[in-house]
């Protein structure tokens, strides 16, 4: 298999600044929520984003209620 590209990661704490971020870097983002769907793009798929959001340190996004 091959090895994914590299990308960055972000792990902003709230929701204006997950937006902020994707403003800010433009397109070939990617939110990381979980990561089943995006690990599976990326590894069988071969989708290469240029940056990921992850949203796992968003209290208000953590869980269902």
């Amino acid at each position: 298999m091959k090895r994914p590209e590299p990308f960055e990661v972000f792990q902003p704490v709230s929701i204006p600044e997950a937006c902020e971020l994707f403003r800010k870097h433009g397109p070939g983002g990617h939110f990381l929520a979980g990561g089943t769907d995006l690990v599976i793009a990326i590894k069988e798929k071969g989708l290469v984003p240029r940056y990921v959001v992850d949203l796992k340190k968003i209290p208000s996004l953590t869980g269902i209620r």
